[in-house]
């Protein structure tokens, strides 16, 4: 009983003094670690923001669902693409659920909801399908992304798996922390969560810069660290294809690329629409003597002035700072 009440005890100073710590004001560093782990990284003036708002609030405002997630002309383009996935060929399906998820992890403001939408698409299995079927997927999960666990969940695995992907690590003290809120919140999982993000160990300095970015993370970040606005993200699908298959040798010249302002990504591609023509009657191959009536034909071909316009708009090279940030061996990780 007394090895009992002295590990209630030496658990409950643990977790005040982790209170404390998560409530004291950020340092810049922790600030970006904070926003590399719950997000695809910081967007210019963002570590600040965090900084004058505090971790606390952070986390309530990641938690909060209820907030828009894309707005505006990125939110009309996330859903072209998305139904345009659904109606393609696998190959076309695969570049276009890439561009999605891409727009996703870049645009959207409920950051920590995408990257827990990798979290599990890597419990189910999903790192092993090809991008259309991730996708697929990622629509089914995405309105369940902070549902609470199934009572049949252990929950020393989820939380073991959660405490590696945002920390790196899973330190006992971490799971046994996480697994009591789990048990007082009726596996609540944004309760667990709060306790994770809240905790010393996600803040400490080793778990910073401890993992390192795939190409999806890396493009999202690059994108987001330059302050870039998209609108066409095909030519980042097409560089995150090339870093799948080149691996990291590829990354020189896509880096290069993103902040000489040679992806064009500021443009929308040309919006195909349906040119109406009228062919000539033609003789009734049954009727002799009769003429078929007119066939209307509607081949596609891109609206000129939206073309113009693609042309002339160009991305701007990212500043000498974000250009030289891009270059370094800092930036593949987070």
């Amino acid at each position: 009983m007394v090895r009992i009440l002295a590990a209630a005890l030496a658990l409950f100073c643990t977790v005040l003094a982790g209170r404390a710590f998560a409530t004291a004001p950020l340092s810049a560093g922790q600030a970006v670690h904070v926003l590399n782990r719950m997000s695809f990284g910081p967007r210019p003036g963002e570590a600040a923001r965090l900084q004058g708002m505090g971790l606390q609030a952070y986390v309530a405002e990641q938690l909060d669902a209820s907030r828009p997630d894309l707005l505006g002309e990125t939110a009309r383009r996330v859903h072209e693409l998305a139904s345009a996935r659904v109606a393609a060929g696998p190959e076309e399906a695969d570049d276009l659920a890439r561009q999605e998820r891409l727009l996703r992890a870049i645009a959207s403001r409920r950051q920590l909801e995408e990257v827990l939408v990798g979290f599990w698409l890597q419990q189910k299995g999903g790192d092993a399908l090809g991008p259309a079927a991730q996708a697929r997927m990622a629509d089914a999960l995405r309105p369940r992304v902070f549902a609470p666990f199934s009572e049949a969940e252990r929950p020393a695995a989820w939380c073991r798996a959660l405490a590696l992907w945002f920390v790196g690590s899973a330190p006992q003290a971490l799971v046994t922390r996480m697994e009591a809120a789990w048990r007082q919140s009726g596996a609540a999982q944004k309760a667990v969560l709060r306790e994770l993000f809240m905790s010393p160990e996600f803040l400490a300095s080793a778990s910073h810069a401890a993992k390192r970015k795939d190409p999806l993370r890396l493009l999202a970040s690059a994108v987001r660290a330059g302050g870039l606005e998209v609108a066409n993200a095909a030519p980042l699908a097409q560089a995150q294809r090339g870093l799948e298959e080149q691996g990291m040798a590829a990354w020189p010249g896509v880096a290069a690329a993103l902040a000489q302002g040679r992806l064009p990504l500021a443009a929308e591609p040309p919006r195909r629409h349906r040119q109406a023509s009228v062919a000539p009657p033609v003789r009734s191959v049954d009727r002799p003597g009769a003429l078929v009536a007119p066939v209307t034909v509607r081949p596609e071909a891109p609206t000129p002035s939206a073309a113009a316009m693609a042309a002339a708009m160009s991305t701007p090279p990212l500043s000498a700072q974000a250009a030289e940030l891009l270059k370094s061996e800092d930036f593949l990780r987070y």
